[in-house]
């Protein structure tokens, strides 16, 4: 690498093509097992905290990560409240 320039390989932001490989396997068995209502029927059979526990994990799967909440008052008096996208990499 010269001095901060990128000479070689992927450009910025070029998905991994065995990492797209895999998740489209894995998206492939999730709608599977959904259509099948087996996750529903295995959801069904769990109670309280696991059950709790089971759909916030499944909720990562769906719903963009969060950073933490800023929560600062303006000028005005009024509380001002910011939410800001997590930078997550799933390309392990």
């Amino acid at each position: 690498m010269a001095t901060g320039r990128k000479t070689g390989g992927r450009d910025k932001g070029t998905p991994n093509k065995l990492t797209q490989t895999h998740r489209e396997l894995i998206q492939s068995i999730f709608d599977s097992e959904v259509r099948s209502g087996r996750i529903e029927s295995e959801l069904t059979k769990l109670e309280g905290k696991d059950y709790i526990d089971a759909i916030l994990k499944l909720t990562g799967f769906v719903l963009p990560k969060l950073n933490s909440i800023d929560v600062t008052p303006n000028n005005t008096g009024i509380k001002q409240i910011i939410f800001e996208r997590a930078s997550v990499s799933r390309d392990k």
